[in-house]
């Protein structure tokens, strides 16, 4: 649930803060593995990446909550 919860944190905008891409809040989540996460869980949450990105988008259009940035 960590891993997940650091990701909606990562790629949602705050008032104090932009969103990260959903590319960089994929290496962060890399990054912290081992150390902030479960190294299982999160490469399974990095593996997952394209079944991420649908959710991710799929609940932005349901109800605008997430507002994550792809790189360009």
């Amino acid at each position: 649930m960590a891993v997940a919860d650091v990701f909606d944190a990562l790629v949602s905008k705050r008032s104090y803060k932009e969103p990260f891409t959903f590319e960089r809040s994929m290496e962060i989540i890399k990054e912290g593995a081992g150390t902030q996460f479960d190294p299982q869980i999160a490469m399974l949450f990095v593996e997952s990446a394209d079944e991420v990105r649908a959710l991710t988008k799929a609940n932005e259009s349901m109800n605008g909550q997430f507002q994550y940035s792809e790189e360009k």
